[in-house]
């Protein structure tokens, strides 16, 4: 933080070249509802939320070159944080089938067979098919047709 100028000294003591360091580091991760790593980058969901955001910073010490006191020390923590994305259209998230064929024990496992199955991208076995996509332009790319 202190190399990319995202500090602030309001005595002004810790101006120009050295006048600031820092010690320890801060992390970010995300994760979604059922616990998988998203990226950045990722858009996110309705249908993978909440996404979790965990902070974690390591003990660290931030000093100037002068002032009282010169240095200040701080513990390490993690903290985290829920979020879900707005969305102003209802969305689908999968669609239910009778599953006695598809994976999910319990029903009648003489007739049970997780062959049946698809997928974990396009089937969740207590969930049915999880959707593909929500533009009228690609439908066709959800729900297998026969």
């Amino acid at each position: 933080l202190v190399s990319q100028g995202y500090w602030r000294d309001d005595d002004g003591d810790g101006q120009g070249v050295g006048g600031v360091t820092a010690s320890g580091s801060i992390s970010v991760a995300f994760t979604d509802k059922n616990g998988t790593t998203v990226n950045r980058s990722d858009a996110l969901s309705l249908c993978s939320a909440p996404y979790k955001v965990t902070l974690t910073s390591t003990g660290g010490t931030l000093s100037t070159q002068y002032g009282v006191p010169r240095s200040s020390s701080f513990s390490g923590a993690t903290v985290d944080y829920y979020i879900n994305p707005n969305s102003s259209q209802p969305v689908i998230c999968s669609v239910r089938p009778d599953l006695l064929f598809g994976g999910t024990r319990g029903i009648d496992d003489f007739w049970e067979d997780p062959g049946y199955a698809g997928p974990s991208n396009i089937w969740n076995p207590s969930k049915g098919f999880l959707t593909q996509s929500t533009s009228p332009s690609s439908y066709d790319r959800n729900f297998p047709t026969t």
